[in-house]
């Protein structure tokens, strides 16, 4: 009861957890659970409103029937055979259904009335999308035990060119390597008479036929102004092979934070802003343990005026506990490269990385460590907690959609709002409403009251939007909340605000 308790109060709808009131149709049904066996799992609770977390309940006289329903629908319409384990709970006197479902091991889950190419769905954030060919592969590969950068690549027959990583890997560990050897580290595969190299070892070479393969395997960094990414003050491309970009991104780090020679009781002597050996330890997990399979993708080194962030393609790990970061199971993903990046001493053990960030973030008191989950995508941060605004900074969001910058916002969003406005984005909510409907759920009768105290600042600070920009008079006009506006209506519900 304390674990279901705990799930309603605290639980984040995502990737692993969604509320509904009611029991949905079978469609949604059925894709969430597929969604969720083809992820890290996840718990499906009906009675239970999304947003406010009230409990409705599910009638006593139907709870039967429904579990029944719940049971017929996942097994006519999900392929292969998936067996959630289905609990009724009683809290508060009304009863909610908990609909536990366990991640799949006979990857892909499909709908099986459209078959596992146009029906395939996958968890992304808090939403189902199809998957494409690249993810249901990825799937199989998995179903396989198979690491992505362990398979070959049949459009180069021929030897790597691996000089640069052959001296620097006898420079760190005293060890030549020849043919016999890349084979033996996975980087060359035997494949009859054919000698190919693996994706791990095409991830190795120079810039110029790595870049044929993976296009975006390399890291973007940026330095920018205030806390929002309008303004660039430094940005660089880090594109040269993986071993080698974890200390170029280290580079561009140190240029970009500062560096206090304060002596005192609690700071040492030459003090970083953020703890290196950390970061450092956070960038080598962005690259070693990336998706190198979302080739679309990069990874970014982000510095703000309150944090460092580092986004990398590809998921959290199915076992890894968000709200306990610091105690979890190391997963290898790129089973090739992480034994070849221990070798070069870049990994120490198996598992210390996360262990490490901690020791040294308990010299760092007035910084806070945050993981988030983005979709496809893990976001590690290294925030301020004591960071003051400079009055004279403003930020301005670039008009085009960011979703980097969204999930540093998301987090971050420390802005001061008024009562009124509270109230406005509490009675629009998740509507488009006219103004009178606004009028009449907020009980004002005074038009000059409305717009002063609450339109004017609420548009202002970026958190309501006309549904008719181009057209403010018109007769259909609504108002609606911004994604900002979403943010502040969800630390609102939970009560943060």
């Amino acid at each position: 009861m304390d674990k279901i308790m705990d799930l309603i109060r605290n639980g984040i709808e995502g990737r692993r957890l969604e509320f509904k009131e009611f029991l949905p149709t079978g469609d949604i049904l059925s894709k969430t659970v597929v969604a969720f066996s083809n992820s890290v799992g996840g718990n499906l609770i009906i009675g239970i409103k999304d947003k406010t977390r009230e409990i409705i309940g599910v009638d006593e006289n139907e709870i039967l029937a429904l579990e029944e329903k719940v049971s017929n629908i996942i097994h006519n319409r999900c392929e292969p055979i998936i067996l959630p384990e289905i609990s009724i709970y009683r809290i508060d006197d009304k009863l909610i259904m908990l609909i536990k479902v366990f991640p799949g091991s006979n990857l892909p889950y499909y709908l099986k009335s459209k078959g596992k190419e146009k029906g395939t769905i996958i968890r992304a954030g808090s939403s189902n999308r199809l998957a494409d060919r690249a993810i249901i592969a990825n799937l199989e590969r998995k179903k396989q035990n198979i690491s992505y950068d362990s398979e070959a690549v049949y459009e180069f027959a021929d030897q790597l060119e691996l000089t640069e990583f052959t001296e620097f890997y006898n420079q760190k560990t005293g060890r030549k390597i020849g043919k016999e050897q890349l084979i033996s580290l996975g980087l060359l595969i035997k494949e009859r008479n054919t000698i190919l190299p693996a994706r791990a070892g095409i991830l190795l070479e120079k810039k110029e036929r790595r870049e044929s393969c993976f296009r975006f395997a390399q890291v973007n960094c940026g330095r920018f102004k205030g806390r929002s990414m309008s303004v660039i003050l430094d940005q660089y491309c880090v594109d040269n092979p993986i071993f080698a970009q974890p200390e170029e991104v280290m580079n561009f780090i140190k240029r970009n934070i500062a560096q206090s020679s304060t002596i005192g009781e609690v700071y040492r002597e030459n003090r970083w802003e953020y703890p290196l050996i950390a970061v450092r330890e956070a960038v080598i997990n962005a690259i070693i343990h990336r998706d190198y399979s979302m080739l679309g993708s990069d990874i970014k080194v982000a510095i703000f005026d309150d944090m460092l962030e580092i986004t990398s393609p590809g998921s959290l790990p199915a076992n890894f506990d968000i709200f306990d970061i610091y105690n979890n199971p190391s997963e290898i993903r790129n089973r090739v490269l992480a034994p070849i990046f221990k070798d070069l001493k870049l990994i120490e053990q198996w598992g210390s990385g996360m262990k490490k960030i901690k020791n040294e973030m308990e010299q760092y008191p007035e910084l806070e460590l945050k993981i988030n989950e983005l979709g496809n995508a893990t976001q590690i941060q290294f925030i301020k907690t004591n960071y003051i605004e400079d009055d004279k900074v403003t930020d301005h969001k670039p008009a085009h959609d960011i979703a980097h910058d969204t999930a540093h916002d998301t987090a971050h969003d420390k802005d001061q709002i008024s009562d009124q406005e509270k109230k406005l984005i509490l009675a629009i909510s998740d509507e488009e409403l006219t103004r009178k409907e606004i009028f009449n759920k907020l009980k004002i009768t005074h038009r000059t009251t409305y717009n002063e105290s609450y339109l004017k600042p609420a548009k202002q600070n970026g958190l309501v939007e006309l549904t008719i920009p181009d057209k403010p008079q018109s007769k259909s006009q609504k108002y609606r909340l911004t994604e900002k506006g979403i943010r502040l209506l969800e630390r609102l519900i939970e009560g943060e605000l």
